[in-house]
């Protein structure tokens, strides 16, 4: 049973956004600017900026509806206060922390959501950078799902750096908390690793870059030992700390000891270097890790432990020859561990080169494998290289709104070839010009009946008109918009994959009529099971349909709305009579009536303009002929798509009620709602699950109580002017969020992915 969207999830506002990134920032001379821009790169990712005792007003961030500025006074010199603050405000299903001197790559952000969702991990690290080029590698392990504390050496990311699940990091266990200035995320980390949370990491993908030009960065800052490592010493008294097993408290105390301590030591070759308390401060430290973890110090080489024993005997100038020493130790000796049954165990030297060396020599076969790949992917590319993407669809495409919003986006970086309807779209590539009088859906009676859906569909003369039309066509990408389309972009065999968009619950599309549902039902169900699993990505409308594929296919679409491009526009003042509208298709299943009778038996101080294109001739000339005599009732001729917006926003009200004939019409969410909030227009809708879940969290509009007609007129007698004043500001708020451009990542993160990964293929496969 799919469940109301409405009651049981997130809305478009929210699920638009994969991921939010928390950045804090407590100087306004910091390059922030160029970890929020790194992030937003991302279409489907957000940036939460943390003013901590800053001016928002100074820092350099861009203007986008996908920045959410948190101001937070106190907890000077507490970053991890910062960092609490940040993540109570996420709402993305994926959130991680950054630093405002750092920033991603290109895809790394996508990379780790894809991983999350296929891992179905807690959380994904990310694989670090650095600013000079090199390339970290944190932690060494051969896994790279389901990774354990120990095992996989994850004690050595001290930053938990990467994305999780928004519930685990706002769990009160995860807290940052502010009483360390520094190392605040000790904690975090370590409870993370060793909570039983599932862990991915994938040491190829896209990276965090570590920045090194800021003047200065917070964890670098000289300070007394006691200060730095406060939170290293600290973590020792954790309850939760002594009831790990004693392989992890070994693992933890072997990572401090190799990190922490024997890196103070080396960061103060001479005694000048040390403070007043601070060789005092760090034996008393490595005491404290012997004390509880006495095998941590095993897997050192044998050079290395003396700095230990030197350390436990409180002697410095031991402790600093026995550092020379070290330094100078031979190769042979540098992977040797002091103890003999220490010698193959994890943290010992020989087994850390060991998986660094074999990590080195993945990246160098996968690097040449790429190169030597290249002279092949050039030669099927189109014009300076860039990728060739076709888009079919059995439609108009110059009139349909979907088709051409994928036109736009891919036009400027792709060769974008359209196949379709009617003439070409504006800035295409090349465009193949079907036969409009050859539909997709008709269908031979006698094979559809005995069940030869095979021969049904490809003797179809549309489909026919279609194949000879593409036949040898090379492309590097397809988008098959409806599933008609499907079966001859999957026959064409794209160079790097196939992402199908499905407008409509096919199954079901007029189940309202029995005869249709007993034998062109199945037939579209046979469409989907035979083709679906040849898409490398499907998309959808709307959360329901996505919920009625899941459950009747078991797969679940990823969700692009039917989002109209943003526009400038602003509010206009409110009429009276209060000027209501409707735009869209004319087709007798949508039982416009209802609209048009609620306005005639209404007292109210209301208009009704109608924008509705002739798809059912017939039907419109009956509805122009019975509502010649209301003058509040207005039929007008359609628009260009391209200008429906504007005009829409000479009115006060859109207005759409779609009874629930049919489970598509059920969880409808159409690209005329959008076109209203672009409109800056206030919305009235019956209880369609998913428009009213919009209208309750935009504070745009009202929901009816039910479909009729008698249910609209109730609402149009309540209409006001500073009512709908109200929610023609609420739309104005919404919809820079609610735009084509916010709404589309799936479709730019889906294609790109496949050119990436195409790219990324050894020849042959």
């Amino acid at each position: 049973m799919v469940q109301d969207p409405s009651d049981t999830r997130q809305t478009v506002m929210d699920e638009a956004l994969d991921c939010q990134v928390v950045i804090p920032t407590h100087d306004p001379e910091r390059p922030i600017r160029r970890a929020v821009d790194s992030v937003l790169a991302d279409s489907r990712a957000g940036v939460i900026v943390v003013a901590h005792n800053v001016d928002e007003s100074v820092l350099d961030i861009p203007d986008d509806p996908r920045v959410l500025v948190v101001a937070l006074t106190g907890a000077e010199g507490r970053p991890g206060a910062a960092f609490d603050a940040g993540l109570a405000a996420a709402s993305a299903p994926w959130v991680g922390i950054m630093g405002s001197d750092d920033w991603y790559e290109a895809g790394a952000l996508q990379a780790m959501v894809r991983h999350g969702k296929e891992d179905n991990a807690d959380g994904v690290l990310t694989p670090l950078a650095y600013q000079d080029g090199t390339r970290g590698l944190i932690p060494r392990t051969f896994r790279n799902r389901n990774l354990k504390a120990a095992e996989d050496r994850l004690f050595y990311r001290t930053a938990p750096l990467g994305l999780y699940r928004r519930e685990v990091l706002q769990s009160p266990e995860y807290a940052f908390g502010d009483e360390y200035p520094v190392g605040s995320d000790v904690a975090v980390s370590t409870r993370l690793w060793t909570s039983g949370l599932s862990i991915s990491y994938y040491p190829r993908d896209p990276a965090y870059v570590v920045g090194a030009d800021a003047k200065e960065r917070t964890t670098l800052r000289p300070r007394p030992l006691a200060e730095h490592g406060a939170a290293w010493l600290g973590i020792w008294d954790e309850p939760w700390v002594q009831e790990l097993s004693k392989k992890d408290r070994r693992a933890l105390a072997t990572k401090i000891l190799r990190v922490h301590v024997f890196g103070a030591v080396e960061a103060r070759p001479t005694e000048d270097r040390w403070g007043e308390s601070d060789f005092e401060w760090l034996a008393d430290l490595t005491h404290r890790i012997v004390e509880v973890a006495p095998e941590s110090l095993a897997p050192f080489r044998k050079s290395s432990a003396q700095v230990f024993d030197s350390l436990l005997a409180r002697d410095l100038p031991a402790t600093l020859r026995a550092m020379q020493e070290d330094r100078a130790a031979s190769l042979v000796s540098k992977i040797i561990s002091s103890s003999p049954t220490a010698l193959l165990s994890r943290e010992a030297p020989l087994r850390w080169q060991a998986v660094a060396k074999a990590e080195e020599i993945k990246a160098g076969v996968a690097a040449t494998a790429a190169r030597l790949r290249q002279p092949e992917r050039v030669s099927m590319m189109g014009r300076e290289g860039r990728p060739r993407l076709l888009i079919l669809s059995f439609s108009p495409i110059k009139n349909d709104a979907r088709v051409i919003r994928q036109v736009n986006l891919f036009k400027c970086d792709y060769d974008v070839i359209t196949a379709g309807f009617g003439e070409a779209p504006e800035g295409v590539f090349e465009h193949i010009e079907l036969d409009s009088a050859l539909l997709p859906t008709a269908l031979n009676g006698k094979l559809i009946t005995t069940h030869l859906y095979h021969r049904a569909y490809w003797s179809m003369a549309a489909v026919k008109d279609a194949w000879e039309a593409l036949r040898g066509l090379k492309v590097d990408c397809a988008i098959a918009d409806d599933i008609e389309a499907l079966p001859i972009v999957v026959r064409l065999k794209p160079t790097c994959g196939i992402v199908a968009d499905f407008h409509e619950h096919y199954p079901s599309m007029h189940e309202y009529h029995d005869a249709w549902k007993k034998r062109i039902s199945p037939y579209y169900s046979w469409l989907i099971r035979r083709y679906a699993k040849h898409a490398d990505v499907i998309t959808t409308v709307s959360f329901g349909l996505q919920k009625g594929y899941e459950a009747q296919f078991g797969f679940k679409p990823h969700l692009v709305v039917n989002a109209t491009p943003y526009a400038n526009l602003q509010p206009g003042k409110v009429a009276e009579p209060i000027r209501l509208v409707h735009s869209g298709a004319c087709q007798r299943k949508r039982n416009l009536e209802v609209m048009l009778d609620a306005v005639q038996q209404s007292s109210a101080n209301v208009s009704l303009d109608m924008y509705v294109t002739p798809n059912d001739p017939a039907y419109l000339e009956e509805l122009k002929a019975k509502y010649a005599t209301e003058p509040r009732i207005r039929f007008n001729e359609p628009v260009p798509y391209e200008q429906l917006v504007d005009v829409l926003n000479r009115y006060d009200v859109g207005v759409f009620i779609l009874p629930p004939a049919t489970f598509s019409y059920r969880w409808a969410l159409p690209n005329k709602f959008f076109d209203y909030v672009q409109a800056r227009l206030g919305i009235l809708v019956g209880p369609s699950p998913e428009m009213a879940g919009l209208v309750r969290q935009v504070g745009n509009g009202e929901i009816c109580q039910g479909f009729t007609a008698e249910d609209l007129q109730i609402a149009l007698e309540n209409l006001s002017v500073d009512k709908v004043e109200g929610w023609k500001q609420a739309s104005q708020k919404a919809a820079p969020k609610l735009s084509a451009e916010h709404q589309s990542g799936a479709w730019v993160e889906s294609v790109e992915g496949l050119i990436r990964d195409c790219e990324a293929r050894p020849p042959g496969i």
